[in-house]
């Protein structure tokens, strides 16, 4: 953060007296990839307590609500015409799942879901129309302050890509069906 800040110092009903001020400078977060947890492309379980981890995202274009919760961040290789799908609960708090096109601080978001309520399980998925291997990040996130951070429990599916598009011109499809 930068920029000018101001701290007042207000007695609760007019107490008055002398204090002390204090500013301690926090050390950095580290950047969210080295926080990544590998998966392979299979079906699996994902659990684990964010309360051992940083908040990166507070907001998002794609989200609907901000969430300054702390995260899990989970990293997946999908094949060309291959899909991830991921259900994750908070039992005791809103959980929210994004789905990211990178780790890096300009986060490109692929999907978001948050529209159940706490303890109601999150689903999230993504199918990999492109024709090469694309690495997405799985973000387990939670809407504080109500529950800024609680044991999830879930699981996630990664199915390996088909065949992945051919592409054609559009003056080329047309002849096809002349």
């Amino acid at each position: 953060m930068s920029g000018e800040l101001y701290f007042v110092v207000d007695g609760f009903a007019g107490a008055a007296g002398s204090y002390e001020f204090c500013v301690r400078a926090l050390p950095l977060l580290p950047p969210a990839c080295e926080v990544v947890t590998p998966l392979p492309c299979v079906a699996g379980n994902l659990a684990g307590n964010t309360c051992d981890a940083d908040n990166f995202i507070d907001d998002l274009d794609c989200a609907l609500y901000t969430h300054s919760g702390s995260e899990h961040w989970y990293g997946v290789t999908i094949d060309p015409g291959g899909a991830l799908t991921a259900e994750v609960t908070l039992p005791t708090g809103d959980c929210a799942l994004l789905l990211l096109g990178s780790c890096e601080p300009e986060y490109t978001c692929l999907q978001y879901a948050d529209d159940r309520q706490t303890g109601e399980a999150e689903t999230i998925s993504w199918y990999n129309f492109t024709d090469s291997e694309t690495t997405v990040y799985l973000v387990v996130d939670a809407w504080a302050p109500a529950q800024p951070c609680g044991e999830y429990v879930g699981s996630y599916a990664c199915t390996g890509g088909g065949q992945s598009g051919m592409v054609f011109s559009w003056g080329n499809l047309k002849g096809t069906y002349r």
